[in-house]
């Protein structure tokens, strides 16, 4: 990450209204939010957020990347079909406004999701 993008993890609406606390994600080294993640949709995902930016070739088959890494982009981390990892980076030379008005829409359907 550069210093000029803003990083944000995406967390499920559904998994905080149950009562999750977000200080349990962090270990010693970092932080994990796959366990909130237990009924994400991969393919739900991957749809609304194509809609959002075009998607770009990743380095992993675990990763599905869209936009730029070099400014906007989010990437999806998944593991045999399930959802690891919703991250959204924001570039703040240059602030996408209508990226960022798109991200907080999708959010809450992404959240939301069923599998």
């Amino acid at each position: 990450m550069a210093v000029w993008q803003f990083t944000i993890e995406l967390l499920p609406q559904q998994w905080l209204e149950a009562g999750g606390a977000v200080d349990t994600l962090y270990g010693i080294e970092s932080y994990d939010t796959s366990a909130t993640w237990e009924t994400g949709d991969v393919a739900s995902i991957q749809q609304q957020i194509g809609s959002i930016l075009s998607p770009v070739e990743s380095w992993s088959e675990s990763r599905v990347h869209w936009g730029d890494y070099e400014t906007d982009d989010i990437t999806l981390f998944a593991d045999n079909g399930h959802v690891q990892g919703l991250c959204v980076r924001f570039d703040m030379r240059r602030p996408n406004l209508p990226l960022f008005g798109h991200v907080v829409s999708a959010a809450s359907p992404i959240a939301r999701t069923q599998p």
